[in-house]
């Protein structure tokens, strides 16, 4: 469920953009996103271990399934399984090559005395899935350094929301055999710093949902404030127009002045803009160190979409400014399951549950 709105608004976009399109050319839209996820079909990995928890000189042993998303049945589009082993710094330990026959594969990783114990990451994916959901996390030439080749430093900072990922416990290896007692000796990554070198930057990144801003109606932006290495930092943010701060709204409705961090360097605020102005987001740290980002482009006319979760219920509203019929489509993992017309609104609302049909309000 979480891919539901990154879609809901890919298709909302092209019914309201296009000039003059009416009722039926909105379905006919919403049939080519039915269509194209049946004949380009996502698949999706599982993987069974023979165990929640391992000894250092233990072997892994894994069972790998893969099944189509739009049937649920086994997946032939791919025939190789790439399965990963990750330690907690964050290092590939060692990757294989698993050769699927009708969706099922399976393999091992032996765990050498050699390793340190520490809380290991098995990944498993196929190059099929690659195709969605890849995330490349800011960093800079300083830290490439940390590592072999530029190769492994592109993989440490690139996470993929599609494949499989399973965190578990090695611990010591026995120091008698058959007494195997929980102890967990962790070594941190060792790090060789410079004396010249400079104290990683801050970044402050903004998320406007939806991708884009829309002049005139609410429109939420989410943000992260993180050092170039990938450190969360905490603090606060405000929203200025040429060094005047305005007032914006925060999670829970409120008008305030500034925003603070909700989890990791997380937050996010909403917030109504006009068309013609320039706004600088400002992040001040507790310690008083400060990054500024300026928020993109702002269209005259469009649709602004926000998506909250209340227990088991997703409740989406949708605030347009297009005086035109719209289309929305509602797909998971490429598989489409509502399609609706909405009547020009500025406040359009409706809600969908852990079923396939959705219910509007």
């Amino acid at each position: 469920m979480k891919y539901l709105f990154l879609f809901l608004l890919m298709y909302l976009l092209p019914a309201n953009l296009a000039g003059g399109t009416q009722p039926d050319s909105l379905a006919r839209l919403a049939d080519r996103a039915r269509l194209f996820g049946e004949r380009i079909p996502q698949e999706k990995v599982y993987v069974q271990m023979d165990n929640t928890g391992y000894f250092l000189g233990d072997t892994v042993w894994f069972a790998a399934y893969t099944r189509r998303t739009d049937t649920g049945r086994p997946s032939k589009i791919s025939r190789v399984l790439y399965a990963e082993l990750w330690n907690h710094d964050g290092f590939l330990v060692e990757r294989k090559l698993v050769e699927m026959r009708d969706g099922r594969g399976h393999g091992f990783f032996a765990l050498p005395d050699t390793l340190y114990s520490g809380y290991f990451e098995l990944r498993a994916y196929t190059r099929w899935q690659l195709n969605w959901g890849q995330t490349e996390h800011p960093h800079n030439k300083h830290t490439e350094q940390w590592f072999y080749n530029k190769e492994m430093a592109k993989d440490y900072f690139r996470d993929y929301e599609k494949l499989y990922s399973r965190v578990f416990p090695v611990y010591d290896k026995p120091q008698e055999a058959g007494q195997y007692v929980r102890d967990m000796t962790l070594r941190p990554l060792r790090r060789y710093f410079r004396k010249d070198e400079k104290k990683p930057g801050l970044v402050l990144s903004l998320f406007p949902e939806g991708g884009s801003l829309t002049a005139g109606v609410p429109c939420r932006v989410a943000f992260e404030a993180a050092t170039e290495e990938g450190e969360a930092m905490q603090g606060r943010v405000s929203l200025q127009i040429k060094n005047e701060e305005i007032r914006i709204k925060n999670w829970l409705g409120e008008e305030v002045t500034e925003v603070s961090t909700e989890h990791r360097g997380r937050g996010s605020f909403t917030f109504v803009p006009e068309a013609g102005r320039t706004y600088e987001a400002v992040f001040v740290t507790e310690g008083g160190e400060t990054a500024k980002a300026r928020l993109g482009d702002i269209a005259r006319e469009g649709v602004a979409l926000q998506v909250t979760r209340e227990d088991s219920v997703w409740h989406f509203q949708i605030h347009s400014s297009v005086d035109k019929p719209l289309g929305l489509t509602l797909m998971h993992e490429g598989v489409t399951s509502h399609f609706m017309e909405i009547d020009t609104k500025p406040n359009f609302q409706f809600s969908i549950f852990n079923s396939p049909r959705a219910s509007t309000r």
